[in-house]
């Protein structure tokens, strides 16, 4: 903020010119203050001591093998990322960066059949005819 915009919301908010620049004044010498950069003396001790650790605060880093089959059954059931770190208590970019990197398998055939009985459905609602290999995806008990 320069001079001249504190100068006019000074004029804006008084009657008096004197006022206003009584206020302006002050209203610079808060801005400056702000401005100024903090002494070596209160910049030395932040850079110094590291944050403390907490007890327990890298509890969760490591996935155990029971809650990887866990979290892989769940996803291949169609569970949401949400749902799933909801169940594990993680979160949902952990569950994320497990799968990405391998952990958790993705069963390909499922997805696929997913993709697939989606898109059938969504030729039904168009009023699209389907094929017998889609009917018979969709009519099928659910394993």
């Amino acid at each position: 903020m320069d001079r001249m915009e504190i100068l006019k919301l000074a004029m804006a908010s008084c009657k008096d010119a004197k006022e206003a620049l009584a206020l302006a004044r002050e209203m610079a010498a808060f801005v400056q203050q702000e401005k100024a950069p903090m002494p070596a003396k209160e910049i030395a001790p932040i850079l110094q001591a590291p944050p403390a650790r907490r007890d327990g605060e890298n509890k969760g880093l490591h996935w155990k093998d029971d809650e990887l089959k866990k979290a892989a059954t769940l996803l291949d059931n169609g569970a949401s990322y949400d749902h799933v770190a909801k169940i594990l208590g993680r979160t949902v970019e952990s569950i994320r960066s497990a799968r990405s990197k391998g952990k958790l398998p993705i069963q390909c055939h499922k997805l696929n059949e997913q993709y697939r009985i989606r898109a059938a459905l969504n030729a039904l609602r168009r009023g699209q005819q389907l094929s017998e290999e889609s009917l018979n995806l969709l009519t099928r008990p659910a394993q």
